[in-house]
């Protein structure tokens, strides 16, 4: 992937959220609230991969909207965001074009499991076969009055 460009990004408005970015998931951000300081192996059975779908139509002969859609296309070449459909109609008498675009943005999130949990100040067993202990939060995912 070729996120190293975009990386440190923040804008909830886009995103749906605060953004946390390392390599430990590819690349993708972990979007939550709390910084994701996790195990590997917390990392492979708390967090998964989200898909947040959006769809847009893009007057190119507007600035604004020609620069937001440069963003999305931007984030889609480089495999953060990925791209659905892309339908373009040029208009010659204005030259210009207009697009419709759906695509998906990509990030690392707590599993619902975990994230109750968490919100409840327990982690889960890493083993299915062991039974739900009483455990300090997840590394890193403490608030900051936890500490």
């Amino acid at each position: 992937m070729s996120l190293l460009k975009h990386f440190g990004e923040q804008d909830p408005q886009d995103h749906g959220g605060r953004l946390f970015w390392s390599q430990a998931l590819g690349g993708v951000p972990f979007r939550g609230p709390f910084a994701p300081t996790l195990s590997q192996e917390e990392v492979e059975t708390q967090v998964g991969m989200t898909f947040d779908f959006k769809q847009e139509v893009f007057d190119l002969n507007d600035p604004d909207q020609k620069k937001r859609y440069a963003w999305v296309m931007d984030r889609i070449v480089n495999k953060w965001f990925v791209l659905h459909h892309i339908e373009r109609a040029l208009v010659p008498a204005e030259k210009t074009a207009i697009v419709y675009l759906e695509w998906s943005q990509r990030y690392g999130e707590l599993n619902p499991a975990a994230r109750a949990a968490r919100s409840q100040g327990y982690v889960l067993p890493i083993q299915p076969s062991q039974s739900a202990i009483i455990a300090p939060p997840l590394a890193g995912l403490q608030s900051p009055g936890d500490v």
